[in-house]
């Protein structure tokens, strides 16, 4: 496309009120990696100037936020207080950053996507007033076919906050990913019993009935999970709340999901465990699809005007 990313940056107390822009690293999470730890989270657009689940990314924010200044000392409360109340300052930032992109990069006209992080909260840096800063960059195409993931190993931390401590770890797991992995696998640790994605959530879905697999615990609750599993309610399908076992799916899946902001649903083709000679590859097309295809329609509903 030729776009670029670009930054925004906003204080949360009344000292600083205005938005500052600034050019921004290509990818968000060299840029998450620079900005020293915070609480995240990432969104995206659809039609370039509505965010879809703009209220859970505001909700996750704050929750994230509240998290770790939980573990902070006498002064958690008073930082609360600053950051408590995000609907304005997002939608101030956000709005800077979607015409600030649009401007610069006027060929673009695809979608965008949102990386949103608050700094300032964390016990191991030196004292920074709490600050919201925001990536803006070009979605991407979708994932080409095959869309392999691979199993990777233990989870990560702290699954109930998007932390930017976790980005450092992904990164170095994704450095040595293969070239055709799409997405790598977490999992129960001393087994093959599939929690979530690196940056995703993972469905699996049964051959023996209309139903999926799923972990509900040890898992960070993404909002694109949230609507899988409405999806799974407007078709009719059984949701089972259990980490899906690799070592089960050629036996009992007919297919398998992943969930993310930028790749909605996206079905995989193959199952790839180390120590295995070939992976375990999926039919297109069945439940798989329709629950895509299903999540797609849902999200449509979910977006809010920004702009």
């Amino acid at each position: 496309s030729g776009a670029g990313a670009i930054a925004v940056r906003l204080g949360l107390t009344a000292a600083r009120s205005q938005p500052e822009l600034g050019d921004a690293v290509p990818s968000a999470d060299e840029w998450l990696a620079g900005l020293g730890r915070g609480a995240y989270t990432n969104a995206r657009t659809l039609q370039r100037y509505s965010v879809v689940k703009w209220k859970d990314h505001k909700s996750r924010l704050e929750s994230g936020a509240a998290a770790m200044l939980a573990k902070r000392g006498e002064d958690a409360e008073a930082l609360l207080e600053d950051i408590k109340e995000l609907d304005g300052p997002m939608l101030v930032a956000v709005r800077a950053g979607l015409l600030s992109h649009a401007q610069r990069f006027k060929n673009y006209d695809g979608e965008l996507k949102l990386c949103l992080c608050v700094t300032g909260l964390s016990t191991e840096e030196p004292p920074t007033p709490p600050t919201l800063h925001i990536h803006v960059a070009p979605l991407g195409e979708r994932a080409e076919r095959p869309v392999i993931a691979m199993l990777q190993g233990g989870p990560r931390d702290d699954a109930t906050a998007k932390d930017s401590k976790w980005v450092h770890e992904r990164m170095r797991m994704e450095a040595a990913k293969p070239a055709d992995v799409n997405e790598l696998l977490l999992t129960i640790p001393g087994t093959t019993s599939i929690l979530e994605g690196a940056s995703s959530n993972f469905f699996a879905v049964l051959k023996d009935a209309p139903a999926v697999e799923t972990a509900d615990e040890g898992v960070l609750m993404g909002s694109m999970r949230a609507e899988m599993l409405a999806a799974c309610e407007d078709l009719g399908v059984e949701v089972r709340a259990r980490a899906p076992d690799a070592a089960e799916a050629s036996a009992r899946w007919s297919g398998a999901l992943l969930t993310s902001t930028a790749r909605l649903a996206l079905p995989l083709d193959a199952l790839r465990m180390r120590g295995r000679n070939e992976d375990v590859r999926f039919e297109q097309g069945g439940l798989a699809h329709a629950l895509a295809e299903r999540l797609e329609m849902r999200i449509a509903a979910t977006a809010e005007r920004v702009i």
